[in-house]
């Protein structure tokens, strides 16, 4: 667990004896996870014996050959994190092929990272290409196994919940380092693992920790104060930061009735479990708001995540816009919540304790944090795609907005995880019809960005939700939509069965650009499945109930591809040049560069080696302009090849 404070205080508490250096990893654009390490600490005190023994286990390792693997294990807030990742710092130049850090879960609150997503975001970071990346978590395990078997390089795996978790980020070389984080000792890790428990901080060094945090706004205890203060937080650096956070910029009558309060109340530990001591803490920094304070921790904690817009947190704390305000400085001061940068983070036990103070979020509270993430999605993803879309804020008039694609891309990617979550969160109190219209707004994002493990989860729920709604038309695009996720990854056997779904549903209400669509994608899929004889037949399908000038070039497109696969060059050219003089003069730059795409395909398997390499060069191009960086790659990749032919 990351130590942070708020208020006037935030950063991470890390222990160790002795500093020689602070290294800081930039943050990076982050994918899926964060990989960058947790930010600089705010203070350090000592953790040389926890240290020593990581030393130990790492030399035994390098003497045998073998990676080192080691498992810093502790109770929430005991520092385990932070101990963890100074070790990581101090080793970091003796890993010149790189140092990741990935949170895997969130124990507090049940919830895990996927394997597959965490995966993806890492072997991104080290450089390779999103189309590249194999579609499974198992397959991307393989691969981060194959790239480490001859790097030096290292991975925290931060807040591990079970052995099963950490098979999935094992590289085999001899050079690197596995580091986990855990609040138990995970012994089915396996004897190859060391393990390095981080116990509370001795009493000199928790006094120090607190003297020096407090120091830092030049507030000084007297030793009687401080020990109530150590003795309550049980040597806890978690406990020690939030407890000094109480006595930050308050009056000298407040301070004295907090520590009064708190050498009554104690800790209450029950079988050394620390979470218990610190939800005991936070009982004590809840008792201490004023109601307007005290209410919106309570409904702040069912938002799906725990890193969240403040333009949100008033909306979900409703009324007075200033008193919403009011009460996130309250809950900041108190050290229930960080609000820096426009944005809101919930310390993980924090949210789970707000959590436990009511009996679950309203179906009002869950419809208006859906509601305002689903009008988020869509402002953004009107800017991506004129695709048809049958949500009823597709039909309000958009909002000008001066914004680059990449900058759109961006913030839908930021806002990824909790879009996700918003989608089960209004799955979960029944409103259906929000379900389904954040899955088709989270289509751009999705397709673009190829987030399969996500786009399935949300959609299979977006799916059921239209057809609980009885809307033929939701339910036509949203099986439609699972379905190319399903294709993306290969399981061609449910992206036909989702597809077959949408043709039935648009035939049934006569919709018929929605049957075009899906014969279209079917056709697709036999072309994947090497039928390219099936998938020419699937195009001439859709190309009867097809009835405008796009349809007919989109068509072409497709016909190009699956005459490629005949070995028909000449008539795969007369297509897609047809498709081309439709898409020219518009603005469908991802079109555009598909045409060129194929072009390019089509006169390098007619020998024209010079045309081909400008149609590729054009593709890229576009593709850039486009913001679609896993085409752009393709057809890199295309023209390589070609120059290499050549050569």
């Amino acid at each position: 667990m990351a130590n942070q404070a708020s208020g006037n205080l935030s950063g991470t508490v890390i222990q160790a004896e002795t500093i020689d250096r602070v290294i800081v990893q930039a943050a990076r654009e982050r994918v899926a996870v964060g990989l960058a390490a947790p930010r600089p600490p705010a203070c350090f005190v000592n953790r040389h014996g926890v240290h020593e023994k990581a030393d130990r286990h790492r030399d035994r390792a390098l003497a045998a050959g073998e990676p080192t693997l080691i498992c810093f294990h502790g109770p929430g807030g005991v520092g385990t994190t932070g101990a963890a990742t100074v070790w990581a710092g101090r080793h970091e130049s003796e890993y010149p092929d790189g140092v990741r850090f990935l949170k895997l879960a969130n124990p507090d609150l049940g919830e895990r990272e996927s394997a597959g997503e965490s995966l993806g975001a890492l072997l991104m970071s080290f450089g390779l290409d999103r189309d590249d990346i194999a579609p499974t978590a198992d397959g991307r395990a393989a691969q981060l196994r194959d790239y480490g078997s001859d790097k030096k390089l290292m991975l925290v795996l931060d807040d591990v919940l079970n052995a099963a978790q950490v098979a999935y980020f094992r590289p085999a070389g001899a050079g690197c380092t596995v580091v986990v984080t855990s609040r138990w000792l995970l012994r089915d890790l396996g004897p190859d693992f060391g393990y390095v428990p981080v116990p509370p901080l001795e009493t000199e060094y928790a006094h120090r920790l607190l003297g020096d945090l407090l120091l830092r706004h030049d507030i000084e205890l007297t030793a009687e104060e401080s020990e109530i203060v150590v003795r309550a937080a049980g040597g806890f650096p978690a406990a020690i930061e939030l407890m000094a956070c109480q006595l930050i910029g308050v009056s000298a009558g407040k301070k004295a009735r907090f520590l009064r309060r708190l050498a009554e109340h104690g800790w209450d530990a029950l079988d050394d479990d620390t979470k218990q001591l610190l939800v005991t803490h936070l009982d004590i920094a809840y008792g201490s708001l004023g109601e307007p304070a005290a209410g919106a921790y309570r409904v702040l904690a069912w938002h799906p995540g725990a890193d969240f817009d403040v333009a949100l947190a008033t909306h979900m704390i409703g009324g007075d816009p200033d008193d919403a305000e009011d009460a996130l400085d309250s809950l900041a001061h108190a050290g229930l919540l960080t609000v820096e940068d426009e944005r809101c983070h919930f310390h993980d036990l924090a949210q789970a304790h707000a959590r436990a103070k009511s009996d679950g979020p309203a179906d009002e509270l869950s419809r208006r944090i859906a509601e305002w993430y689903l009008d988020y999605t869509v402002t953004f993803d009107r800017l991506l795609s004129g695709r048809p879309r049958s949500g009823p804020l597709y039909r309000q008039p958009s909002r000008p907005l001066t914004i680059t694609r990449a900058d759109v891309l961006a913030c839908l990617e930021r806002e990824r995880a909790n879009l996700a979550g918003a989608v089960k969160l209004a799955e979960a109190a029944g409103h259906d019809d929000l379900v389904w219209q954040l899955c088709e707004a989270l289509w751009g994002l999705y397709h673009l960005h190829g987030h399969y493990e996500d786009w399935i989860t949300t959609h299979e729920l977006g799916l059921r939700a239209a057809q609980r709604c009885g809307h033929a038309e939701a339910e036509m695009r949203m099986a439609s939509q699972l379905g190319s996720a399903y294709l993306g990854i290969g399981e061609l056997d449910r992206a036909r069965e989702c597809f077959q779904t949408s043709h039935g549903v648009a035939a049934r209400i006569g919709h018929r650009q929605g049957q075009e669509s899906a014969l279209e994608w079917l056709g697709k899929i036999a072309l994947q499945a090497g039928d390219a004889r099936e998938a020419l037949r699937c195009f001439d399908l859709a190309w009867a109930v097809a009835d405008d000038s796009r349809e007919f070039a989109i068509l072409r497109l497709q016909r190009c591809r699956a005459l490629l696969k005949l070995g028909e060059p000449a008539a795969a050219r007369d297509e897609i040049m047809a498709a081309w003089h439709h898409f020219q003069p518009t603005s469908e730059t991802d079109n555009k560069a598909k045409c060129q795409l194929e072009l390019g395909r089509a006169l390098a398997a007619l020998g024209d080696v010079e045309a081909a390499r400008a149609a590729y060069a054009e593709a890229e191009r576009l593709f850039a302009e486009d913001g679609s960086e896993r085409q752009r790659t393709i057809v890199e990749d295309l023209r390589n090849q070609l120059d290499n032919v050549q050569e």
